[in-house]
């Protein structure tokens, strides 16, 4: 940790002392610059374009919360209680395998339709997702009784924790090449940081509500909240898809100008 913080104050300091920009200062001031970026981007975000896309960012996420935020806390719990640092070990595998997914997915953008491979990356980490808690529910009744976890269970979670890890990377990947398709070059930096902050909105706040209605099943003796909640996920993403599949095919159709203010 020591050693990366010196690391990246070193570059900042180059970036900041030895660095020079190609471009001149803008005419009236970095300040003005500013506000004239700002300024459009508040009409950016009233274009139809714009807004569908923030909708698509703030709800697609809302399906797979429940898996995301559940399925670890159900494997450390009883009866299953895979140690902790399997699952550190397991997640640790993950990095390398993120980093070459989009490395490889990076390579299929040439036809500028981005969001086709994001919409059957969603698919399939929906369908992981399902898999998921079938492994959970299966892991369940096998350690019920106080038995061990067999050695080929961790191999099978390995495979889809695997599988769940390209799928993410993938989409993530296809979303970030549409924003650089999609962003006006003037105000790019910007303009990208704007969507990504609505993504990470749209990640976020769902994970509070599955949270918040698995306490809530709770309450009520005799009903499974873990699988309860991961099944009305499974119906939501269906749901979302139906909705929202044809829409996202429609933003990505879109000309270029309809994304621009200007």
């Amino acid at each position: 940790m020591a050693f990366w913080g010196w690391v990246f104050l070193g570059s900042t300091l180059w970036v900041l002392t030895v660095r020079r920009d190609e471009f001149g200062a803008p005419e009236g001031g970095i300040l003005s610059e500013m506000g004239a970026a700002y300024k459009e981007m508040v009409l950016v975000v009233q274009l139809p374009s714009v807004r569908l896309l923030t909708l698509v960012l703030l709800t697609c996420k809302a399906p797979l919360a429940a898996f995301d935020a559940l399925i670890p806390f159900e494997l450390l719990n009883e009866p299953i209680k895979v140690p902790k640092e399997h699952l550190a070990t397991l997640t640790t595998i993950m990095l390398p395998v993120g980093m070459l997914t989009q490395a490889y997915v990076s390579n299929l953008f040439a036809d500028s339709k981005p969001m086709s491979i994001w919409l059957l990356s969603y698919k399939a980490r929906l369908a992981i997702g399902v898999a998921l808690v079938g492994f959970v529910v299966a892991l369940r009744m096998q350690t019920s009784g106080g038995g061990a976890i067999a050695g080929y269970m961790y191999a099978f979670g390995l495979v889809i924790m695997v599988a769940s890890s390209m799928v993410s990377s993938a989409m993530f990947v296809a979303q970030m090449a549409f924003y650089n398709r999609v962003s006006d070059q003037r105000i790019g930096g910007t303009y990208m940081t704007m969507l990504n902050t609505f993504s990470n909105l749209g990640g976020q706040w769902p994970g509070t509500v599955v949270l918040a209605l698995k306490g809530f099943i709770e309450k009520s003796p005799g009903l499974d909240s873990f699988t309860l909640c991961c099944g009305i996920s499974a119906v939501l993403g269906g749901v979302w898809l139906l909705l929202m599949a044809p829409l996202v095919t429609n933003l990505q159709e879109r000309p270029i100008k309809a994304w621009h203010a200007s």
